[in-house]
């Protein structure tokens, strides 16, 4: 699950680890960085595909999308689509973002 989510981090690390001046020294603000970086990848993804679900759950409660099966299938690929798209816009990770949708 959190395998897209450290990709992106590690990605991030690596860049902001070779803009460095001096690219044998590997401190601890360098780690400290880069666990704050996932959690705030993987809290954002996780809002985004939170806030997602509430709309399809209210979508889904207050309408009578059950009389129309090929609507509400289509409305429900689409919000997970938004909410992949939506995740990735924002330099978080979709993959994670629809897990929680």
């Amino acid at each position: 699950v959190f395998n897209d989510a450290i990709a992106v981090v590690l990605t991030y690390s690596i860049s902001n680890f070779s803009l460095k001046v001096d690219h044998h020294t590997f401190d601890e603000t360098t780690v400290f960085s880069a666990i704050g970086h996932f959690i705030g990848i993987l809290a954002g993804s996780f809002a985004i595909g939170a806030a997602f679900s509430i709309i399809t759950a209210l979508l889904t409660k207050f309408t009578r999308l059950y009389e129309f099966p090929l609507l509400e299938t289509g409305l429900f690929f689409l919000l997970s689509w938004s909410a992949f798209l939506s995740a990735e816009a924002c330099g978080l990770t979709g993959i994670v973002a629809v897990l929680f949708c």
